[in-house]
Parts: structure tokens; C-alpha cells; sequence
């Protein structure tokens, strides 16, 4: 390879203190001179890093290289892949400390005492679409938002076992975002369904058939900078 190194070599090199990935004049593969060059550099702080095993790894194949165990292209593809799977450890442990990152929400599964009442109502006043072939009588998932695999979500809408535990914790409602807020044309559309909409500038709330809150808002009034 040639030119500019990739990032994670590129933060490799300055795990390693020094331009040895790097080459001054040859790209991200350099030569056993360059090495031999830093690889010296690097010895005088070897107890500071010889404990790491990835510091231990790259001494190791710097010697190699040195005594011609191995060549110019082996150690390269050697160091290469080192430093994709250093990035990927510290993709790992950067994910460990701060979590996830949540992109959006997938489904919301809801329990209610009949499914088709709920199904129904998303579909008619939220424009909800079932989704074919997943209404087996019990259950019905309600998609909205963009298309399935593209981000879209949808509801399971389901009709809850008599022997249901009952949870703890409580999801005591929903808002969903609708794109050109137009409140008097929200509260109308309600209306049509026989629904008095409640609530405030840019979010306004109705109950569904079995008293759940469902909220309809737009993305400038909620927020999680605004709320």
C-alpha cells in the first residue's frame, strides 16, 4: 500500500510513539532501515509498554524483521492486520464504557384485552399499516415511519394472556412525530374519528380504545433539549 495510512494505523503509530508504521517516503509499508531506525527509539521506553501484549506483538515482528525472519510484504500485512483488530479491541472497549448507541426505535410491543380494537384504531386514526401476512388472530404488527429494514418501526399490537405477570415498570405513553405540523388540521383529523385532541403548542394527545395516551407532536416542540 501507499499514501496515506488508514486511521487505525494511523492510531497505532502514535500508540507506538513514532512514524515507523508510517514511512516517510514509502506509504504505510516501511523500510527495514525506517524500522530498525524507530524500532530503536522504541526500546528506550520498553518498560513502559513491553507489559501490553500488542506492544509485545509489534517488538516481536520488528525483530523479526530486523534479522530477515521475515520480509518486507509479511510484515506489512502482518502490522495491517494488527491494526484492525487494535481498532476493533478499542471500538470494543469504548462500546463497554459508554453503551450502545441507539439509532431509533425498533417495535413497541403492546397488550391489550382484544388486539383487532387496537389494530383498528392505529390504522384508521394513526394511518398504521398491518402488515401482511402477520395477522394470525391474536396478534397484528402495525408498521409506520420508513420502510421495513430502512429504519421504519411498527407496533405489536397483541391481545394479552389471561396468565400475563403484570410488569413493574410502565410505559405510560407514546408521541409520535408527524412531518408539517399543522395543529388545526391535527385536531380536525380527530375529530373526523370522533376524537377530542388535548394538549399545547406543536403536541396534542387522544386515548386509544383502551385509555392508553398516545401522543402526536412535531419534532421541533418535543424534544429532548425542549422537554
Amino acid at each position: 500500500m501507499t499514501g496515506a495510512a488508514p486511521d487505525e494505523p494511523k492510531k497505532l503509530n502514535e500508540r507506538f510513539g513514532g512514524a515507523w508504521l508510517l514511512g516517510a517516503d514509502e506509504g504505510f509499508c516501511p523500510s527495514r532501515r525506517s524500522v530498525s531506525l524507530a524500532a530503536n527509539r522504541q526500546r528506550r521506553h520498553v518498560d513502559s509498554w513491553e507489559e501490553h501484549s500488542m506492544e509485545r506483538f509489534i517488538a516481536g515482528l520488528v525483530k523479526d524483521f530486523e534479522s530477515g525472519k521475515v520480509g518486507r510484504r509479511e510484515f506489512c500485512q502482518t502490522v495491517a492486520l494488527a491494526a484492525v483488530v487494535y481498532g476493533a479491541g478499542e471500538a470494543a472497549n469504548a462500546q463497554e464504557t459508554r453503551g450502545f448507541k441507539m439509532i431509533g426505535i425498533n417495535h413497541i410491543s403492546y397488550s391489550c384485552p382484544d388486539y383487532a380494537k387496537a389494530r383498528d384504531f392505529y390504522a384508521s386514526v394513526l394511518g398504521m399499516e398491518s402488515t401482511p401476512g402477520k395477522d394470525n388472530g391474536k396478534r397484528a404488527n402495525l408498521m409506520f415511519g420508513p420502510e421495513p429494514g430502512k429504519g421504519g418501526s411498527f407496533i405489536v399490537a397483541r391481545t394479552a394472556p389471561t396468565d400475563a405477570k403484570p410488569s413493574r415498570a410502565v410505559v405510560d405513553h407514546v408521541c409520535y412525530t408527524i412531518a408539517d405540523w399543522n395543529e388545526q388540521r391535527v385536531r380536525s383529523a380527530f375529530k373526523a374519528k370522533g376524537l377530542e385532541a388535548a394538549g399545547r403548542e406543536g403536541s396534542l394527545h387522544v386515548f386509544d380504545p383502551f385509555g392508553y395516551y398516545v401522543q402526536i407532536a412535531s419534532a421541533e416542540a418535543e424534544n429532548a433539549f425542549r422537554r
